[in-house]
């Protein structure tokens, strides 16, 4: 006869937020469809209606925007997270993005200290000293100019430069700007960052993605893939001076479905006013069923816990801006004790979240809502192919 102490297998689903040097989604640059908002000259007027010259005006207000996709969610057709960083300078500092002009010039150098753009023709030239030379009038007027992706020659990924001074050559058309390599905090105190589903307008109370009509070509949800098989070996927890042997398997253990994640931030004047991470899971199941084989005579009790798999939920890079990355660590442990015989044991549990369900946290309070997480579970009976006499105890949990 069969006899069983305890049996269990139970499941919780909790998510360990932790900051990470690299994440596996990392950002690239993405072109803006349209400049952001309205355009804001700070010093004087335009001086042409032409549209290919506007964005050498320098801005109160610019946006710059980044697309990604991890490696396993590409090759599951999945679509590209979009992450956005609006910003707004100070009453002495403007900002220019050089992607936006970048057909009028003829050649950019770049070092830690200076840059040197050279313009393909004499009206752009012209333009660009008329709308320029109010960081000479002032010592203190800065001009934030970002450069895009491989526009220095040897960055990877956008870089702001803070400019202090400005000498322009007009024999070789050429500006010259007293510069200082500079990180995207040091130069911009007031900025909102939307990543994925968060919309600014609505922080605490939704996760859509940003809605803006002339950005429909950017309106992706970050989808995350959770198909997960686990290939695990087998594991032999005997030893020779055990008087039992014990061998625990997982073929039938697996995710799938998918998340989608967001974070919105916030910064008025160097002040955290919000920060919000947002997850949501779609189609979200796991399979768990282990199989233990026991053998031999033993009296006291044996207990072990092991990971069987360390997910990654792709978290997200933006080069100098952002680093961020969620895991979820399944694992599996045993207790057993007193055995008499041998036999196989197995069962199995399939668990899965509503759709629903919602996780918003926010980083500043700190508060967190959630709501729909409790697990719908499915059990099967206990399976064993032999006469036994054992204590058994094997939970699953993620964390």
């Amino acid at each position: 006869m069969t006899k069983f102490l305890r049996f269990w297998l139970s499941f919780s689903l909790l998510i360990s937020l932790s900051l990470q040097q690299s994440a596996p989604l990392v950002f690239r640059d993405s072109e803006s469809p349209k400049i952001a908002g309205k355009q804001l000259l700070v010093r004087g007027a335009r001086y042409h209606n032409e549209s290919h010259h506007v964005h050498l005006e320098p801005q109160r207000k610019d946006s710059f925007h980044w697309t990604g996709m991890s490696l396993t969610t590409a090759s599951q057709n999945g679509r590209p997270a979009f992450a956005e960083f609006a910003v707004e300078t100070d009453d002495d500092t403007s900002v220019v993005s050089m992607e936006r002009f970048k057909s009028l010039l003829k050649s950019v150098h770049c070092t830690n200290t200076s840059l040197a753009i050279n313009f393909k023709n004499q009206k752009s030239f012209e333009y660009t000293k008329r709308a320029w030379k109010w960081v000479n009038d002032i010592e203190r007027n800065t001009l934030v100019v970002v450069a895009g992706t491989g526009q220095c020659g040897w960055n990877t990924h956008r870089v702001p430069f803070a400019v202090s001074k400005i000498e322009f050559d007009d024999h070789t058309k050429t500006a010259k700007l007293q510069a200082r390599r500079s990180e995207w905090k040091d130069v911009f105190h007031s900025f909102e960052l939307s990543v994925g589903r968060v919309a600014k307008e609505e922080v605490h109370d939704a996760c859509v993605a940003p809605q803006h009509a002339k950005r429909k070509e950017h309106e992706k949800t970050m989808t995350m893939s959770f198909d997960h098989p686990w290939n695990l070996p087998q594991k032999d927890f005997s030893t020779p001076e055990d008087t039992f042997s014990l061998t625990l398997s997982c073929d039938q253990c697996g995710t799938k479905g998918s998340f989608e994640l967001g974070f919105y931030l916030r910064n008025e004047n160097h002040i955290p006013k919000a920060a919000t991470f947002t997850l949501t899971p779609h189609g979200v199941s796991a399979r768990i069923g282990p199989k233990l084989t026991l053998s031999g005579d033993f009296t006291e009790e044996y207990s072990q816990q092991f990971d069987l798999a360390k997910i990654p939920i792709y978290g997200y890079s933006i080069p100098g801006v952002l680093d961020l990355g969620p895991e979820i660590v399944f694992s599996l442990g045993i207790s057993v004790g007193p055995v008499a015989g041998s036999a196989s044991v197995s069962s199995g549990i399939d668990i899965s979240l509503l759709d629903s369900a919602e996780l918003k946290i926010d980083l500043l309070s700190p508060h967190v809502v959630h709501s729909g997480w409790t697990p719908q579970v499915r059990t099967e009976p206990v399976k064993v192919d032999a006469q036994i006499k054992a204590g058994v105890n094997i939970h699953a949990k993620a964390r």
